[in-house]
């Protein structure tokens, strides 16, 4: 197996996240609390549900918001 070098710790850990589904939130959330400064977040575009047809947002793009984090 191989190993990854540690980062130094003055250097940014800095990415860009993806996800959709309510079971990509849990590692969203695990990855901001653990330092990580995520640039953007890139999810699903918002479906069509209901009768009325009304548009609904992804689970991550809720939780992206919540956090302030700009959704692509």
């Amino acid at each position: 197996m191989t190993m990854l070098a540690p980062m130094p710790s003055g250097t940014p850990k800095r990415i860009v996240y993806a996800g959709t589904p309510e079971i990509a939130v849990g590692p969203l959330r695990a990855l901001r609390e653990a330092g990580f400064e995520i640039s953007c977040v890139l999810t699903g575009v918002d479906k069509r549900r209901g009768r009325g047809g009304e548009t609904t947002p992804s689970p991550v793009k809720i939780v992206a918001h919540e956090l302030g984090i700009p959704v692509v």
